[in-house]
């Protein structure tokens, strides 16, 4: 009887020192989890900021191409 109750304490610890083992990992993985998510969220605002700057520049080409050709057209009108 007193082997049984020895196999069954060396389990019980063996079991919590498992548990503590997770515990502990899983505090280690929120840790990691929450600078990932700021990492992310970092990202995403970079992209969104790079986005925008390529649209805006985009815009400005499209701009100044509409004028030069705009001014082609008059040239053109004008030479005819």
């Amino acid at each position: 009887m007193s082997d049984k109750f020895l196999q069954l304490q060396e389990r019980l610890e063996k079991l919590l020192s498992t548990v503590e083992a997770q515990r502990h990992e899983n505090s280690t993985l929120k840790i990691e989890n929450h600078r990932l998510k700021t990492e992310l969220s970092r990202f995403q605002q970079d992209f969104l900021r790079l986005q925008r700057r390529q649209n805006e520049h985009s815009e400005a080409v499209r701009t100044k191409l509409a004028t030069a050709l705009a001014q082609v057209e008059e040239l053109e009108s004008i030479t005819e």
